[in-house]
């Protein structure tokens, strides 16, 4: 049974071959490069090498929702939330949006619900995050949702930094 998760203002469900041109055209914004793959060495350029690479990356292996408004039902951006072979009980969180969605509060409102998805409901021990110095935004999202800074990271030698969250650690709004 496929998993939808619904927040306040959206409704998140595991990326299909119905988002490959919603991602193809994310991933072809400048702006959003200019955030996840700042050297331009992962993201293919041209439309069609990168329809194969979102669906390789995003839609085939799973572990991707798709975010889309629950009135209109438009799409505005995708969710990770995938297990990591090499730790034990942890999982990844990311996000990415289209420019028109950016400030709306939404990274934050999926972020909190995918949090909680993964520490109550699938088990995680641990979810985890990493974004560069230089996104700010991205730092504030993680902040919101209960991520402290767990260490450095880096990107291709950009300084950057891992957030952390532990299931029996304190949460943002939970009573304690």
């Amino acid at each position: 049974m496929e998993v939808v998760l619904e927040t306040e203002r959206l409704r998140l469900s595991a990326l299909t071959e119905a988002d490959l041109d919603d991602l193809v055209e994310l991933d072809g914004d400048p702006e959003v490069r200019r955030f996840v793959d700042p050297l331009s060495v992962i993201i293919p350029v041209d439309p069609h090498e990168r329809r194969t690479y979102e669906w390789e990356r995003f839609v085939s292996p799973g572990g991707f929702y798709g975010a889309r408004e629950r009135v209109g039902n438009a799409f505005v951006g995708w969710f990770q939330l995938e297990g990591v072979p090499d730790r034990e009980d942890e999982a990844e969180l990311g996000y990415r949006f289209r420019r028109h969605a950016w400030g709306l509060g939404y990274a934050t409102e999926g972020a909190r619900a995918l949090v909680a998805h993964a520490l109550d409901v699938l088990g995680y021990r641990r979810v985890f995050a990493h974004t560069l110095h230089e996104n700010p935004a991205s730092i504030r999202v993680l902040e919101k949702v209960g991520l402290t800074p767990a260490g450095p990271w880096s990107y291709r030698g950009m300084p950057g930094v891992e957030y952390a969250i532990e299931r029996d650690g304190p949460r943002p709004g939970a009573p304690g």
